[in-house]
């Protein structure tokens, strides 16, 4: 560490800060055989695993204790953690700390998973949560980690995965001095390959800072300065303490319509028009509104049975034809029952219904209750006159339904991709992978469920828009392509990240927010992307700061180790054999000449940083007149 590093001021403490993170492997299992006396280590608590004692004896303290439940998220993919058998293992796995910057082991951080994963299960990727997870807990909005990601454990277990199928065989001393070794390795390779690594990420970084920084300046330039400096308020209070801010304003503070709220305000308008001229109720217990709002769920059902319909083949057992044919007559009896009260409000329905059953009778085509049309305004269209106000409700309750429909394939998208990477890493054996599958495949469903509600309801709003002559709501929902079906994380190129990526659309629609003007529901967009455009170019210029900094500690680390071995020469050999002697010192000074020449090849690899910062401080200072009107501007390298 620089001299004086404690009393740096506070805006910079964040450059001299540890950063840390906890994960498991499940791979890393050990078999209940040998024991430590038989098989004990050579270096207990001298290297990377903890003493075992001691763990052993703080872990009994805790062994019943129950996991808390997230109430963040609920996520099938937690089910799946009691899927990962233990029986007749001694370790279910082995769990680490350790430096998610350089992504390498810290001294007895290593510990086995002794009571199942209750201990170390890590918390699920942040997509996965709700959304103020994902502000308040990313990476990408905290302030002074750069561009950190967090995923370095992640990475790490790629070198020692292949030891697994030799390692769980072993008795336990064999097995920690083999994961110590193979740490140990993977710490000096990480070690001498600093260099390089630091030099790459700092050329990436150099170039990314320059264009996000430029581009922040720009964006705030062409906002009012008064929402500019009312955004910057927000989201420094919000940054000092996200608890206790009392606006998130990376989140939108528009309000998705429901189709429960959209049958809320129906019903009200009814209530008022009830026993006046207005009024256009033709029966008693349903009103217009309750009639197309039980054609949608007729027509939800019908998706519904069309697809636990498309599984059925001729080697289906019984009890399934049947389901099905039950399932079948339900649904038939309820829209027979519909649509008797359909006719009183649209009479030239009938029609329609006996057109269809004529063209399905002269091809032959029997018509099963989900493949016959319910004649909902949508679908009729110009084919017959109807009352226009059934268009409009069926509209508001359409709109509704699509960002409804939206929202559960979003979040289920989010459940799908995390139960993939949980199935990937952690499960294994035909057992425990043929329930990680079914969790998948019910999920898929949904997702699958999801999209055809919103398709069926972007048909009918395109459809009403031409009676209706609507127009704005295409700005907002567009034709859901199959490609555009993917989790937030993944973009053209799976190798995209946060700073790079293209976000499929659906992650990007905004809701309606009731009462408000067009210009309000933009003002909140352009909050929200100048927040996290301020965001990207703070990360990148602290990422900057940051390896300018991890350079100059390497080269202090490594005068220090030089002058340690160096000190090593002569301490301890007095009384030593003069060949014994002799043996030691040539290895302290091997050790100190090794650290010495680290040094030397890392800077001069490093030669040409400091003129690289001075190239980016001058032409960063060549945006001036445009860096006037932005918060963020002083970039400190």
């Amino acid at each position: 560490m620089p001299e004086g590093w404690k009393n740096v001021p506070e805006n910079k403490k964040w450059l001299h800060t540890l950063f840390l993170g906890i994960d498991a492997n499940f791979w890393l299992k050990r078999k209940d055989v040998s024991s430590d006396a038989l098989d004990p280590d050579l270096g207990n608590g001298f290297a990377y695993f903890v003493q075992d004692q001691p763990y052993k004896e703080h872990l009994e303290k805790y062994k019943n204790e129950v996991e808390p439940k997230s109430n963040c998220s609920r996520h099938d993919a937690v089910n799946l953690a009691n899927s990962k058998p233990s029986q007749g293992h001694a370790a279910t796995g082995v769990g680490t700390i350790e430096c998610i910057r350089h992504d390498m082991k810290r001294p007895c951080s290593v510990g086995d998973l002794q009571v199942g994963e209750r201990y170390f299960v890590p918390k699920f990727h942040l997509p996965a949560h709700v959304v103020g997870c994902r502000t308040s807990y990313s990476f990408n909005y905290g302030l002074g980690v750069g561009r950190t990601d967090g995923e370095a454990p992640e990475r790490g277990w790629a070198e020692v995965d292949p030891l697994a199928a030799s390692t769980k065989e072993m008795g336990p001393g064999s097995r920690r001095d083999t994961l110590d070794s193979h740490f140990g390795d993977y710490n000096w390779r990480k070690t001498i390959g600093m260099g390089r690594s630091l030099l790459r990420k700092f050329n990436v970084a150099t170039t990314d800072m320059a264009d996000h920084v430029i581009a922040h300046m720009e964006l705030t330039a062409s906002l009012p300065q008064d929402l500019v400096s009312k955004w910057t308020a927000e989201i420094e209070a919000w940054e000092k303490n996200p608890k206790e801010a009392k606006t998130n304003p990376l989140e939108s503070n528009v309000e998705t319509p429901s189709q429960a709220a959209v049958c809320r305000e129906l019903a009200q308008t009814e209530a008022q028009e009830a026993g006046t001229t207005s009024e256009t109720s033709l029966d008693n217990h349903v009103s217009p509104s309750v009639l197309i709002t039980c054609g949608l769920d007729i027509e939800s059902e019908q998706r519904s049975l069309k697809a636990e319909a498309a599984k059925i083949w001729e080697h289906s057992q019984d009890r399934q034809h049947t389901r099905l044919q039950l399932r079948c007559n339900a649904l038939q009896r309820k829209i027979t029952a519909w649509s008797k009260v359909q006719q009183l409000y649209v009479a030239g329905v009938v029609t329609l219904r006996n057109m269809e059953e004529t063209a399905a009778a002269a091809q032959k085509t029997p018509l099963k209750p989900y493949m016959l049309s319910l004649w909902l305004p949508s679908q009729i269209g110009s084919k017959i006159t109807f009352d226009i106000n059934l268009a409009n409700i069926e509209w508001k309750l359409r709109y509704a339904q699509a960002f409804e429909a939206l929202e559960a394939l979003r979040s289920n998208l989010q459940v799908r991709s995390h139960l993939y990477k949980f199935k990937d890493r952690f499960i294994r054996g035909q057992h425990a992978n043929t329930r990680a599958r079914g969790a998948i495949e019910t999920v898929q469903a949904r997702i699958q469920a999801a999209a055809d509600e919103y398709r069926a309801a972007y048909k009918a709003l395109n459809s009403l828009s031409t009676l209706l002559g609507e127009a704005s709501w295409r700005t907002q929902l567009l034709p859901l392509d199959p490609a555009d079906i993917r989790k937030m994380s993944e973009a053209d190129n799976d190798h995209m990240s946060e700073g790079r990526r293209k976000v499929s659309w659906i992650w990007k629609t905004l809701g309606v927010i009731n009462e408000r003007t067009d210009s309000d529901q933009l003002r909140d967009a352009l909050r929200i992307e100048w927040c996290k455009s301020r965001a990207r170019s703070m990360r990148f210029s602290e990422e900057v700061e940051l390896l300018t900094e991890e350079m100059h500690r390497v080269l202090r680390y490594c005068s220090y180790r030089e002058q340690w071995w160096k000190a090593k020469t002569q301490f301890g050999t007095e009384d030593l054999a003069s060949i014994r002697r002799e043996g030691l010192q040539a290895c302290a000074e091997r050790q100190a000449a090794l650290w010495a020449a680290l040094r030397d090849n890392f800077s001069w690899l490093w030669r040409g940083v400091p003129a690289a910062l001075n190239n980016l401080q001058t032409y960063l200072s060549t945006f001036a007149p445009v860096a006037s009107r932005s918060d963020h501007t002083s970039v400190s390298v």
